[in-house]
């Protein structure tokens, strides 16, 4: 795939639900080494942060740019940021 394609699928992920949505986080995860679970706003953040690196070539999966602020993003029922997972266990 191109890389100028994968801003058209983090365009696309915005507002998508079910299975297009999974499917365009398993494009943008392929083309990208980097899994955002199909969180459009983490999609668009990390776009607004590494397109340049992206497009020139010189993105490292490894060592992401993180938007000012950092980056949390939704894990069903958890939140996962730079640092830390927590996991929220409701009984019942």
């Amino acid at each position: 795939g191109s890389p100028k394609g994968v801003e058209h699928l983090v365009e696309a992920i915005q507002g998508s639900e079910g299975r297009i949505k999974n499917e365009l986080n398993a494009a943008l995860k392929l083309l990208t080494k980097t899994d955002m679970y199909g969180d459009a706003s983490a999609w668009a953040a990390w776009w607004k942060t590494n397109k340049d690196d992206f497009l020139a070539g010189t993105y490292d999966p490894q060592s992401p740019k993180r938007p000012a602020g950092g980056m949390t993003t939704s894990l069903g029922n958890g939140i996962a940021d730079d640092s830390m997972v927590i996991r929220i266990t409701i009984p019942g």
